[in-house]
């Protein structure tokens, strides 16, 4: 089980989402996990604000500065 999810997107069998911290706020990040939750995994430490998409290998999302970025299903660093 997955728990303080925000933002979630399913894709290919895999859960992408951003975690809450016990002090209300995200934290830093976008996980992965199976569908059911199981083996979860951190796949980079990028402030994310808000995802907005997931097309072919890469999530699009929105930083808290306003920019729109992508990176790619990996957790590799894309492009602004």
């Amino acid at each position: 089980v997955v728990e303080n999810v925000h933002f979630a997107k399913y894709d290919g069998g895999k859960l992408y989402y951003q975690r809450g911290t016990d002090q209300g706020r995200i934290d830093r990040g976008i996980y992965r996990a199976g569908p059911d939750g199981a083996s979860p995994e951190k796949i980079n430490k990028l402030s994310v604000w808000q995802f907005e998409d997931l097309l072919g290998d890469w999530v699009y999302f929105l930083q808290y500065s306003g920019k729109h970025y992508r990176v790619r299903l990996d957790g590799s660093v894309g492009v602004q």
